[in-house]
Formats: C-alpha cells, sequence, structure tokens
C-alpha cells in the first residue's frame, strides 16, 4: 500500500492473506497435460484383470471423458476422485489454481469497495497462462482483470538472439486477453492479490 493512501485512510485498511495453494512435491500441467495424464490413469484401470468384472471397477467404463471409469464408479463426485488420484501420482491441474486464487481474492475483498475490482497477478508459470486455465478465468469473468507486465526486450531468453521485442513477461506466446491497463478507481497498490502457494523446491 502506497505511503499516500495509507494516511488517507489508515483506519479503514486492515492486513488480510490468502490461503496458500498446496501442490507440494506435486506438478502443476496446464489442459493438453492434464487430459493426457488422466486418460494415461483411465487406461490404466481398464487394464485392470478385474476391470468390469468384480471389484470397485466393477462398474466398467472406457477412456474417453464420457464414460470413463470414474464417472461410472463415482457418478456424482467423479472430479473430486479423479483429482485425489491424481494428486496421489504427483499430477494436479493448473485450473484448480487458478479457481483457488480467484475464490481468495473474492473471500479476501468481501465487503470491501475493490469487491468487484481487485486484479490478481503471478509470474511466468506456463500453466497460468495455458489456454484452458484463461478459458476459465474468461468463463468466470475473471480475464481481464490479470496483470501483464510489458516492457521491451533486447537479447536473452525473452529477445532471443538479440531481437528486439516488445511482448509481455509472462506470456509471449499466448495472446488471450489484452494488458490490463491500470487507471481510477482502480488502484494497484490497494488492490492487488497475490495468492501465495507451495510448490516442489
Amino acid at each position: 500500500m502506497s505511503p499516500d493512501v495509507a494516511d488517507k485512510d489508515a483506519a479503514f485498511y486492515t492486513a488480510d492473506r490468502t490461503r496458500p495453494f498446496n501442490y507440494a512435491g506435486c506438478e502443476a500441467v496446464g489442459g493438453k497435460s492434464w487430459n493426457t495424464e488422466c486418460k494415461s490413469k483411465f487406461l490404466y484401470i481398464t487394464e485392470l484383470p478385474t476391470f468390469g468384472k468384480s471389484g470397485v471397477w466393477k462398474t466398467g467404463g472406457d477412456t474417453t471423458w464420457e464414460n470413463n471409469p470414474f464417472k461410472n464408479r463415482y457418478p456424482d463426485t467423479w472430479e473430486k476422485e479423479l483429482r485425489k488420484t491424481m494428486r496421489s501420482s504427483k499430477i494436479v491441474w493448473a485450473n484448480d489454481l487458478v479457481a483457488h486464487t480467484v475464490a481468495e481474492g473474492n473471500r479476501v475483498h468481501k465487503g470491501t469497495k475493490w469487491a468487484d475490482t481487485w486484479v490478481m497477478h503471478h509470474d511466468a508459470l506456463s500453466q497460468w497462462w495455458d489456454p484452458a486455465a484463461q478459458g476459465l478465468l474468461k468463463k468466470m469473468g475473471m480475464a481481464h482483470r490479470q496483470v501483464w507486465m510489458h516492457a521491451p526486450r533486447e537479447g536473452g531468453r525473452e529477445g532471443g538472439r538479440g531481437e528486439k521485442k516488445k511482448e509481455s513477461f509472462f506470456c509471449r506466446r499466448q495472446k488471450i486477453v489484452p494488458p490490463l491497463v491500470l487507471s481510477p478507481p482502480l488502484s494497484f497498490t490497494a488492490t492487488l492479490t497475490l495468492t501465495t502457494h507451495t510448490h516442489p523446491r
């Protein structure tokens, strides 16, 4: 929070902290990789000797999303059960990180004057800028409330072989939403929400 804002309305502001999204020991993957990993798990299950005959997977299913084994076994909670199984295999879907970030931002800003205008920011996590994750943000009405950092780059990893490029630090390939321009009534220092999450070291 900037000093001028803090001095002016010091009594109005309270400190809060977003709850972390914990994927310690797991790999966060984008939509394409998530689908591939899930279908590999479906295939593994369908090749079990007891599949479709007895035991917990006796209800059968196949490797398609429309009739996958989890949907047959857990008709009402299959997505939750699938996520639990994938986490045990050290895989989490980046969409869950995105949904968590939005939920926490809404929670900490509820009842404030930024409840409908707070913005979010993430570093160069490619899975965050994956089309599936950005599609979810668009569906949630949050795609335009992300901060992108733009600046000219020369040489190095972003510029590439000395070429000058003016592109997003975070997403030089995914042109999904325009960069957010902060202007009144938005206040970057007062409305920026950083949702922390633990990850493999």
